[in-house]
């Protein structure tokens, strides 16, 4: 494949880099997932457990099955498929019957593992942006409505209220990488799911895509949980995590000042709660822990209370408030997710389908991320020149590039003429460094949801 770092050599590596700028480290990246989609073991993870899958050649190879996936853009199937056969096999069709045929024979963990290769090939390059030096990865599950089928109410549960129609809902996991919006573990569960179990599974395995880049884990106080706050010290992952106002009401009510560490003993009460369980064992075992506890005054006059094992002479009071504020990242992610790349369209009802469709949208949201993080880069160096500054600093337009990447990145890839492909990255370079929009860090808006009737909005417009 063209522009891949891991196959070219260093000269002609280094030949297009400087061409494309910074930005091709994020071209490069991806070209190297799409390399793999033609290997033997990208088959391999394809047919899961089906030994015979993909194994006869047909008339949508595995190659177009993955790539008319990752470019599907939430129409009706069969237009989606009348234009996805015009583009790459023209004069061809393709039934719906017999698409779905085949997404029925792939198993989804295809693109957990085009996911796995991309984040790797990210962390391994060093482009992350870090606090103190650290990755901030905050944790966080959401509710994902589906098709409410009985098969899926009996797979993953409902979400909605008693008394309600049931709808049918699964759980999503995620360890969302803040400051750089790059995904770096996702996990499908039953809805209402234990979100701290899931917690300590991915932050366990986050070492395989970041290898060993130092980095912080960051929580909302619905995580705040002794058998938690224990693993994660017998794991040395230093973290940052929101408590509620019952959670250790002797310590809190103790508190000397607005930051104090504290002893957090394991009576046999607390004990009590996980008796018979091996967190139960090891907290009898370890007898307490040692956090820090810190006060931080919100602007609305109102105060929460975080638990950190951050050392205080590295981080401050007030760096550790900006942390936690940091979080917020994995709820805009969410964001991304839902709406701007429509996640909840689904291309069918079947759970299979289901899970194809959330790794692929995962996957998709950070090549995405990776693009603009290198645009971005691209653009500060470019901003730097002008000889009149402008009155706020900008950034891409990361809408405008989820639709501009959804539309051209795919069929640029499939152009055999290495010059065009080159001519048409070049221009899709091009387009998404113009579109760029003004940051102004510190913005506060009163919140309207639900207070105004509103069936045209003019946020959250579809992006393709």
């Amino acid at each position: 494949m063209l522009f891949s770092k891991y196959r070219l050599g260093n000269q002609c590596y280094m030949e297009v880099a400087k061409m494309f700028g910074a930005i091709y480290d994020a071209f490069h990246r991806f070209t190297d997932d799409m390399a793999h989609v033609a290997t033997s073991a990208f088959a391999a993870v394809c047919r899961g457990t089906n030994a015979v899958a993909f194994t006869r050649e047909r008339k949508l190879p595995l190659v177009d099955l993955i790539r008319a996936i990752l470019s599907r853009k939430g129409r009706s199937l069969a237009l989606e498929l009348r234009e996805f056969m015009a583009h790459f096999h023209p004069g061809q069709d393709l039934s719906k019957p017999g698409y779905l045929k085949r997404r029925m024979l792939l198993s989804p963990e295809a693109f957990r593992f085009l996911a796995r290769n991309h984040n790797r090939n990210f962390y391994a390059d060093g482009v992350g942006h870090t606090f103190h030096g650290r990755l901030v990865l905050a944790v966080d599950g959401s509710n994902v409505l589906i098709p409410s089928t009985q098969e899926n109410i009996e797979t993953y549960g409902t979400s909605g209220r008693k008394g309600n129609k049931p709808q049918a809902a699964l759980g999503l996991s995620c360890v969302h990488d803040v400051l750089n919006r790059m995904i770096v573990d996702a996990e499908v569960f039953r809805s209402n799911f234990d979100e701290r179990a899931a917690a300590r599974m991915q932050l366990a395995r986050v070492r395989d895509a970041i290898g060993n880049c130092p980095f912080i884990a960051v929580m909302d106080r619905g995580y705040s949980s002794l058998p938690l706050f224990l693993w994660l010290i017998q794991q040395g992952i230093p973290f940052v995590a929101r408590l509620r106002s019952t959670d250790f009401q002797d310590e809190q009510s103790r508190m000397e000042g607005d930051d104090c560490d504290m002893e957090i003993a394991f009576t046999p009460q607390r004990i009590a709660n996980h008796s018979g369980t091996p967190d139960g064992d090891a907290m009898a075992r370890a007898g307490s822990i040692q956090l820090r506890l810190v006060r931080i005054q919100l602007g609305n006059g109102s105060e929460e209370i975080l638990a950190t094992t951050l050392p205080r002479d590295e981080f401050s009071k007030e760096q550790v408030g900006e942390l936690y504020g940091l979080r917020w990242g994995v709820e805009t992610g969410f964001d991304v997710l839902k709406n701007c790349l429509q996640m909840e369209n689904f291309t069918g009802t079947k759970p299979r389908l289901l899970l194809q469709d959330i790794y692929a949208t995962i996957y998709v949201s950070n090549v995405a991320s990776d693009i603009a993080l290198e645009a971005d880069r691209e653009l500060a160096a470019e901003e730097s020149k002008r000889a009149k500054p402008r009155k706020h600093p900008v950034a891409i337009n990361r809408s405008y590039l989820i639709g501009a990447l959804k539309d051209d990145m795919i069929r640029c890839l499939l152009v055999d003429d290495p010059e065009k492909r080159e001519a048409m990255l070049m221009n899709l370079y091009k387009d998404i460094l113009k579109h760029v929009e003004p940051v102004r860090p510190g913005r506060v808006y009163p919140r309207r949801k639900g207070k105004f009737a509103s069936k045209y909005p003019m946020t959250h417009k579809r992006l393709f």
